[in-house]
């Protein structure tokens, strides 16, 4: 079962042109969310979600918050970034956000593709610094570079296709 979880996620191909992604960035704590359009090739954050956990009741409510984004959102693809290493290699999270990729499949039954999201976090974190010292302090809070990075990967796939 280990192997699986190690190779990359396949897309599925689908028959009609695909509009609405729905990213995620994935982490051992929180996920976060985004939602991207590609008639106008531009994707926002929607915030995060709790990471899916051992603890059943937990899991199961965690999953049910993905299933309500799901259902408001009726994406047709769903992304997930892929964290690599620096040189493109596998490191601790990727094999946790490749089983995440594989339960969203099974799960919802819709094309899941992985993005490289090396610089996702990074990026959000230094957009999220720089609000914070042009004054923009007032509406940001726990989470943010998470749903921003998750726009980050969305956006990032977008530019691609």
């Amino acid at each position: 079962m280990t192997a699986v979880m190690d190779r990359p996620v396949q897309s599925v191909p689908t028959a009609a042109p695909m509009q609405i992604a729905l990213g995620f960035d994935y982490g051992s704590k929180r996920i976060g969310t985004a939602i991207g359009n590609q008639t106008l090739g531009s994707a926002r954050g929607l915030g995060w979600v709790s990471s899916p956990q051992n603890d059943q009741a937990q899991n199961d409510q965690d999953w049910l918050a993905l299933d309500k984004l799901i259902a408001q959102w009726q994406p047709q693809v769903l992304l997930v970034g892929t964290p690599l290493t620096e040189t493109g290699e596998k490191q601790a999270m990727t094999r946790k956000a490749r089983h995440f990729a594989h339960q969203l499949r099974a799960r919802f039954a819709l094309p899941v593709q992985e993005v490289d999201e090396r610089y996702s976090s990074c990026s959000a974190e230094s957009e999220l610094v720089a609000a914070r010292s042009s004054g923009k302090k007032s509406g940001l809070k726990r989470g943010d570079s998470d749903s921003l990075a998750a726009a980050i990967i969305v956006q990032q796939w977008l530019d691609e296709q």
